[in-house]
């Protein structure tokens, strides 16, 4: 119970926690002013790093409006200030998202999303979603590089394995990419980047942010047996298209589901 006090009362006070909504909502914003201001230049410089889906972390530029590195996967996303659109020049602030969060819209022939930025470019986590016209997706956080003592230690990366009652195993593989679970149930090949969760104390890991928020590690007994609680949702935004230009935005954002998972005990050890 008080775990989850704990991670309750650090979500509240992270800048990017939504309430929950309708999966797919689409609420628009009416019809705004949209302009290709590009991103504001106070994120230039900070160090940004983009922790793609992939597990891969990947080395991004924000310079004269537009942004460089985007990946996942094969697809690699560059955008200029032209592809990158907002109300107000240094990005608009939605409701849903409080006065923390600061939204680019992106639209071009190929590709629609968003990317969010923390109001204040010296602390918070923004996220990325882009789609391209052929289906494939760039989705992930962006922040600066966690120090090594925040991050998953090595000491948990291996196999793992867990069974409910009915007793159906679920197998679970932590490395320096992807914490993936298997089983014969519908949950089988859930995969979060691992540096998605940051340390907390108490040997616990939680992922705040747009992807995940709430999900949790918890190390029991010495390291030898761990609790995870997954949470997945996620918060992404689109535009409105109107008559070839944007005239709103389109909430994609989708409900919280709780996925239940047994006791985890450990089975290997990577080294």
């Amino acid at each position: 119970m008080m775990k989850k006090l704990f991670l309750f009362t650090l979500l509240v006070s992270s800048f990017l926690v939504i309430s929950c909504k309708n999966n797919t909502t689409n609420s628009t914003s009416g019809e705004l002013d949209y302009k290709a201001n590009g991103i504001s230049s106070i994120y230039e410089g900070k160090g940004y790093k983009f922790f793609s889906m992939d597990g891969e972390t990947y080395t991004i530029t924000i310079q004269n409006g537009g942004i460089t590195g985007l990946q996942q996967g094969t697809l690699t996303v560059n955008l200029s200030k032209s592809d990158i659109y907002s109300v107000n020049a240094e990005g608009d602030t939605i409701e849903s998202l409080g006065n923390n969060a600061k939204v680019y819209l992106i639209y071009n022939n190929e590709l629609q999303g968003s990317i969010i930025f923390p109001t204040d470019a010296n602390a918070g986590k923004g996220s990325v979603n882009i789609t391209k016209s052929d289906g494939s997706t760039i989705e992930g956080i962006i922040r600066t590089d966690l120090p090594d003592t925040a991050k998953i230690s090595k000491n948990i990366y291996g196999d793992w394995e867990g069974m409910i009652l009915s007793g159906l195993t679920y197998l679970l593989n932590i490395n320096d990419k992807t914490i993936k679970i298997d089983s014969d149930a519908s949950l089988s090949g859930v995969s979060i980047p691992t540096s998605f969760f940051e340390f907390i104390g108490n040997d616990t890991y939680v992922i705040s942010g747009n992807y995940y928020s709430g999900t949790s590690i918890t190390l029991l007994e010495s390291y030898s047996k761990l609790d995870l609680d997954i949470y997945d949702k996620s918060v992404r935004f689109n535009p409105k298209i109107e008559g070839g230009k944007i005239t709103g935005y389109i909430d994609d954002s989708t409900k919280e589901e709780y996925i239940d998972t047994p006791q985890f005990s450990r089975k290997s050890q990577n080294n």
